[in-house]
């Protein structure tokens, strides 16, 4: 009974796993048939975009660390002591030059313009009347009154000597009218003395008097000129501060603090320090003469502003000026550059980078960065080759330039670059391509300076 039991259980086990075997036999039948069926479909080949690059020459920029300043920040201060009677601005506004930013109280300038005004009158009525010589006309009327006693004294002289010869006249007659001639000769000598006195006198009032008038009307200058600063306006175009004096506080033109500051912007400049290594290679391009080498610094160098948000300022600088020295304790040398700022955009005191073009690389390929892959600091790009057949290149990158890597090495002019489908391929494999625009490249620093 147990032996009969065993064998129906073996039997049981043959046949179900025959039945197993049938069937996968069954099942994978069609699949057999489909495979060898002549003329079946295969998977068509993967689609990838490419781009086809060429060398091209690349810009070369140096990069350093600036900050912004006005060119000329005035000081607003003022120029007579008085109390202000108008504030016409508010910080940060945009000011003209000539544009009226404080009023003083004028009562006490106007009156000292009227009282010069008088004292000037004064002085001209003056000086007019030591130019009339009242004085010099008395004296030269007596001295003509004397000239004519001196006349007549000398016309009884002579009628009455003759007379006294014939002793048809006294000779104390004749004496009389000699004596009087004498006094009359004396009287004319003093009167001529009193008239050259009396012009000289003249001549010194008059010239006291021209003076007067001169200082009465330089102080009718000056009285106008301190009328005029308590109009206080802005000597130039800028941006004003914010001010801490406000109506009905005193202005003193001794103040250590001004009453504001006034900051042109247009051109802005720009105060970087280029180290010391730099600055000498810079140097062995240029010209020793002074003129030319500016001009060719002008020629040679670009700069161009890097803006905090690390957008790049529209307007290109120019180069103005270098200090004397490097500074010893960094090795840098400052130079000021001068921006454009028609919108004012840019303010005094912003953080930003500068970079400077000094040269170019050619021979230098340019792809997109998602076209390359790295693997043990290795980089590699898959090209396409003249068969469509895909292949890979190992690549020496320089720099990158946004979202572009400058290739060096590993390229050749013409070669199809993968930019799109990189991970449906690999080395070998059929593709099917579709050519898009090579990307231009936008100027971004290539190197960095070293502090020496």
């Amino acid at each position: 009974m147990g032996q009969n039991a065993r064998t129906r259980v073996i039997v049981s086990l043959g046949v179900l796993a025959l039945s197993l075997v049938l069937m996968h036999c069954f099942t994978m039948l069609p699949v057999a048939y489909s495979q060898t069926k002549p003329g079946a479909p295969s998977a068509p080949p993967p689609t990838v975009s490419v781009i086809e690059v060429s060398p091209k020459a690349l810009p070369l920029y140096t990069e350093y660390t600036g900050t912004t300043d006005a060119l000329d920040t005035a000081e607003i201060r003022a120029r007579v002591d008085g109390y202000i009677e108008q504030k016409l601005f508010h910080g940060g506004q945009l000011i003209k030059a000539g544009e009226r930013l404080y009023l003083l109280d004028q009562r006490t300038f106007i009156a000292e313009v009227q009282k010069a005004k008088a004292a000037v009158a004064k002085a001209e009525a003056d000086l007019q009347y030591a130019k009339e010589g009242v004085d010099v006309f008395r004296a030269e009327s007596r001295l003509a009154q004397s000239r004519a006693t001196l006349i007549k004294a000398e016309q009884d002289v002579a009628r009455y000597t003759p007379l006294v010869k014939d002793q048809a006249a006294s000779q104390q007659d004749l004496d009389s009218s000699i004596a009087q001639r004498d006094v009359a000769k004396e009287e004319v000598s003093a009167r001529k003395t009193e008239l050259t006195q009396t012009k000289l006198t003249q001549r010194t009032q008059i010239a006291l008097a021209t003076a007067e008038l001169e200082s009465a009307r330089a102080s009718l200058r000056l009285a106008e000129l301190n009328l005029g600063y308590t109009d206080i306006r802005a000597p130039v175009t800028g941006r004003i501060a914010e001010s801490d004096a406000f109506v009905g506080s005193l202005a003193t033109k001794n103040s250590s603090k001004p009453l504001t500051q006034l900051s042109p912007l247009d051109p802005i400049q720009v105060k970087v320090k280029i180290g010391e290594r730099d600055y000498l290679n810079y140097t062995r391009t240029l010209s020793p003469d002074p003129e030319e080498r500016q001009k060719q610094v002008g020629a040679s160098f670009h700069f161009q502003l890097l803006l905090g948000d690390g957008s790049t300022y529209p307007y290109p600088g120019r180069y103005r000026s270098g200090d004397r020295a490097v500074d010893p304790q960094t090795g840098t040398l400052e130079i000021v550059l001068d921006f454009p700022n028609p919108e004012a955009v840019l303010l005094p005191g912003i953080f930003s980078r500068v970079k400077i073009q000094t040269g170019e690389k050619s021979g230098v390929f340019l792809v997109p960065q998602r076209s390359i892959t790295e693997l043990q600091g290795v980089r590699t790009v898959y090209v396409v080759g003249k068969e469509g057949t895909v292949e890979a290149r190992t690549v020496t990158t320089s720099d990158r330039l946004g979202n572009l890597w400058a290739i060096e090495k590993g390229l050749a002019a013409g070669d199809r670059v993968i930019v799109e489908g990189i991970q449906r391929v690999q080395p070998g494999t059929k593709v099917n391509v579709k050519t898009e625009p090579e990307p231009q490249p936008q100027p971004q620093p290539t190197t960095r300076s070293s502090a020496r």
